[in-house]
């Protein structure tokens, strides 16, 4: 099982007080430190409005980058970025470059964005962004496994728009994000890994969106193991108190409670995913839990917050169908 940390951008910690970079810096290098696998950061421009400006979290992008001189090993995600943010073949040349600078360690998580506000007040088309998301995405994954791209859609376009081409390049994996008939369709066509999130202990919802990806990839003929599976896992800090105790910060379908070698005991709920613990390719890598303290001063971890981890299991290479070109040396897409 590999396991990595999602970085708090905005005011998870405190209302209305967003982390500062010092200190998201050094929740990333504590979890290097202690053993996790990856640190990964989300994609949003605002918080719930306009009106909560002071409360935005930082850009994702830039605080990749900054992360990958930052550390040294752990893997740098995204979970996920919205293509609609960003021009594709734009964004396929910043991956291209980040990944060099990180040393290949990027995984470039993908969706179509979801919270309309901040569409509004940055002037990006809300409409058909299911359409718009599969133009993107091809257009991305073309440049990057292929060296350059050339595509004509309805709403993006690229017209022979090359990465840097070099004899080393190895291109970052990609990780799509969704649930719907649609963007299962997507993954198995263009994807490295696949994420579904948030979850206490993953339970029918899980798998029966894990069943369905399993389903799209049968239909264009990719060998389903050839897809890594990830879940996004939301941990309570041992001794917290939620801000609302009847919510669903009670439901363990929800929320994990415990400290860490508690968490690591935890049973499987009937019926629960094996991708969530052990790998579907091959016996799982035994892993010591591990804990990570906030940073001095730092309210990321404090009691009654919630810490979320994005688990995966893919513990082998998988097989490669033509659907994902074959990039030996590169590591596999996993949280």
């Amino acid at each position: 099982m590999r396991v990595g940390l999602i970085l708090p951008l905005g005011e998870e910690s405190r209302p209305g007080v967003p982390l500062s970079y010092a200190d998201i810096r050094s929740l990333a290098t504590r979890a290097e430190d202690a053993g996790l696998d990856s640190v990964w950061v989300y994609d949003h421009l605002l918080g719930e409005s306009t009106e909560d400006a002071a409360a935005s979290p930082w850009e994702a992008w830039t605080v990749m980058s900054a992360l990958a001189d930052a550390t040294s090993r752990v893997r740098i995600g995204a979970l996920v970025l919205c293509t609609a943010f960003r021009p594709p073949a734009v964004l396929a040349r910043m991956a291209d470059t980040l990944q060099e600078i990180s040393g290949g360690r990027v995984v470039l998580g993908l969706g179509a964005g979801w919270h309309e506000p901040e569409f509004q007040a940055f002037g990006l088309p809300f409409d058909h962004r299911v359409r718009r998301f599969a133009e993107a995405l091809e257009i991305i994954t073309t440049m990057l496994r292929t060296g350059r791209a050339s595509v004509s859609g309805r709403f993006h376009h690229a017209a022979d728009a090359p990465v840097r081409i070099r004899p080393d390049r190895t291109g970052p994996d990609v990780l799509v994000a969704g649930v719907r008939p649609r963007m299962l369709r997507l993954t198995a066509e263009y994807a490295d890994s696949w994420n579904l999130a948030w979850f206490g202990l993953p339970g029918d919802r899980f798998r029966e969106a894990n069943a369905a990806l399993t389903a799209a990839c049968q239909e264009i003929g990719r060998d389903p193991a050839t897809l890594a599976r990830t879940a996004g896992i939301r941990i309570a800090a041992p001794g917290g108190q939620t801000a609302n105790p009847d919510g669903d910060d009670q439901d363990p379908t929800r929320v994990i409670r415990g400290d860490a070698d508690q968490i690591a005991r935890t049973p499987s709920p009937p019926g629960s995913p094996k991708a969530c613990r052990s790998s579907s390719a091959g016996p799982s890598r035994a892993r010591r839990p591990v804990s990570i303290s906030s940073p001095p001063r730092s309210p990321a971890t404090a009691p009654g917050s919630t810490t979320r981890a994005s688990i995966a299991t893919r513990s082998k290479p998988p097989r490669r169908s033509p659907f994902c070109p074959d990039r030996s040396g590169d590591r596999l897409a996993s949280a």
